[in-house]
């Protein structure tokens, strides 16, 4: 695996910085590049999940999200982006469940358009006082 696609990893193929170099496609000879979180928990605060510098080219970047339940009523489990220190999403799933353990439905993914060169730093919020369990997974692919 090239670079560690989390906070700490880096690519040592100069291809943006932590992430993972997937290659070429073949049918359009466009790069695509990975990066994943790995479990990253939060207990009512907020935490780094995944920040990398996209490479030099704009990319297509496909964000998905994954979380453990929100057992506490009206807690929330949220997930931030932020592109050059702007934020550009912020999502937050409640809980609206009196008795607790609802879960939480974030199948879909999030399809933005990201310049070349862009710091993108994603974290994870919660304001439950038990520990919630992220994931992110992003794949970008050249434009």
């Amino acid at each position: 695996m090239l670079g560690g696609g989390n906070s700490v990893g880096s690519n040592p193929t100069g291809i943006g910085t932590g992430l993972n170099y997937l290659g070429t496609s073949r049918s359009d000879k466009r790069d695509n590049f990975s990066g994943y979180s790995g479990a990253i928990v939060v207990n009512n605060s907020t935490a780094t999940m995944l920040e990398f510098k996209t490479p030099s080219i704009a990319t297509v970047a496909t964000f998905v999200f994954t979380s453990d339940e929100v057992a506490d009523a009206n807690k929330f489990i949220g997930f931030k982006i932020s592109i050059d220190s702007q934020e550009v999403y912020d999502a937050r799933f409640y809980n609206r469940s009196s008795g607790g353990g609802s879960s939480i439905d974030l199948d879909v993914p999030l399809i933005l358009a990201i310049g070349g060169e862009s710091q993108v730093k994603i974290e994870a919020q919660t304001d439950t006082t038990s520990n919630v369990t992220t994931f992110a997974s992003i794949w970008l692919r050249e434009i």
